[in-house]
């Protein structure tokens, strides 16, 4: 009987304080149900898919820009891809 009572008073509560955030402006909602001030994250951005010849000019140019001396950094942001991914195709060369 006691935990009815309990699971009772627990619905009560969240159904107030939801009332109580509905009444209230986007901004103080925005702060009541995200834990603090802090900024959401972004999404990742979604994987693209390449064909193999697209694959093999990324592969050639990666090469070719890593002889030159272009750090994997760099490149990796140019090619908009990730500093790994340098690397691997590096390696697949």
């Amino acid at each position: 009987m006691a935990a009815k009572r309990n699971q009772k008073s627990l619905r009560t509560k969240k159904t107030k304080s939801a009332a109580a955030r509905k009444g209230a402006s986007k901004k103080a909602r925005k702060l009541t149900t995200s834990k603090g001030a802090a900024p959401k994250k972004k999404a990742p951005r979604r994987q693209t898919r390449r064909t193999a010849s697209e694959v093999a000019k990324l592969k050639k140019a990666v090469v070719s820009g890593l002889k030159k001396g272009t750090s994997a950094a760099d490149l990796a942001k140019s090619f908009g891809v990730s500093r790994p991914y340098i690397y691997m195709l590096k390696m697949a060369a």
